[in-house]
């Protein structure tokens, strides 16, 4: 999340709501090589596929911080043209996000880290996301204005998941809520994820759940108007989000500690942009309902 001048400029996060107990990971210490935090991360994106990346002890994380207020502030000033202003603009999604190379570097931490625990080459999930080639990695910047009489409870996204292989997402103000996998889709049942100043939320999609085998786990998410008192002001987020390059394939990677395909079962053949498409047609047709995946236990030679 930015740092806390935004976070001082905001309402206080109800401390009465149902909270997801989500892990908070140190930078420094995955920079530093700690195992500690290596095995903490591996066990989040397993248990939840979700944790808090904890920015504040490390310079390039200081800097990530810094940079996220700074489009914060972008974010503000754009939406607050006029729309006669904005509509002269026509949006053309770039290709190239080599601007973005400290976003970048810390997605690369993060899939370095995910190698390292899945037994995998080291470079083999970062290689599937190259910034030279075409994919759908983008950029978002969201801001959703307060409404003057909110809906308390109302869903402004519905429950999905991510579909690609990682989501990096810089908030303030509350409203994302998460589905545990072992609990019905019932309101009293979704728990609130709560910012936290100096960290980014990080979670994993579809895509690495599909590499690897469903050992990675892809939670059912939701964006509800945002608790207490701040449901009136509006709610502002950056998320980067990793798509593998089009034309990688979805096949299951091989090696290290991951699950080999059942005997009976077809293994993934189309590439990255044709199952992301398949996958779009069948949630639309209603016939694929989106649910939490993976998550599966490590299982260990005897």
């Amino acid at each position: 999340m930015p740092t806390t001048r935004y976070f001082d400029q905001c309402p206080p996060f109800p401390s009465d709501l149902h909270i997801v107990p989500l892990p908070k990971v140190s930078l420094k210490g995955l920079q530093n090589g700690s195992k500690q935090e290596s095995q903490l991360l591996f066990q989040a994106c397993q248990e939840w596929g979700f944790f808090l990346l904890d920015l504040r002890q490390s310079d390039k994380g200081n800097e990530l911080l810094g940079d996220a207020e700074q489009v914060f502030d972008l974010t503000r000033e754009t939406f607050d043209l006029d729309q006669s202003v904005l509509d002269n603009y026509a949006y053309k999604p770039p290709h190239d996000l080599t601007g973005m190379w400290i976003l970048i570097s810390i997605t690369d931490i993060i899939l370095t880290c995910l190698d390292h625990q899945l037994g995998l080459t080291p470079g083999t999930l970062s290689a599937l996301s190259p910034l030279e080639q075409i994919s759908e990695t983008s950029v978002r910047l969201l801001l959703g204005h307060s409404p003057s009489s909110p809906k308390y409870d109302n869903i402004t996204l519905g429950g999905h998941t991510d579909i690609g292989s990682i989501t990096l997402l810089f908030n303030v103000v509350g409203g994302l809520q998460i589905l545990p996998a072992d609990r019905e889709n019932q309101l009293e049942n979704w728990l609130y994820v709560k910012p936290e100043p100096g960290h980014a939320l990080v979670n994993i999609g579809d895509t690495l759940v599909e590499w690897t085998g469903g050992l990675l786990r892809s939670s059912l998410h939701r964006v509800l108007t945002a608790p207490g008192e701040q449901a009136l002001v509006g709610r502002q987020s950056v998320a980067y989000l990793v798509r593998p390059r089009n034309s990688a394939s979805m096949q299951r990677l091989k090696g290290g500690i991951l699950p080999p395909v059942e005997e009976g079962q077809d293994d993934e053949t189309r590439s990255v942009n044709e199952w992301a498409g398949w996958r779009a047609r069948q949630t639309m047709l209603g016939q694929l309902k989106p649910q939490t995946r993976g998550g599966k236990s490590v299982v260990t030679p005897a």
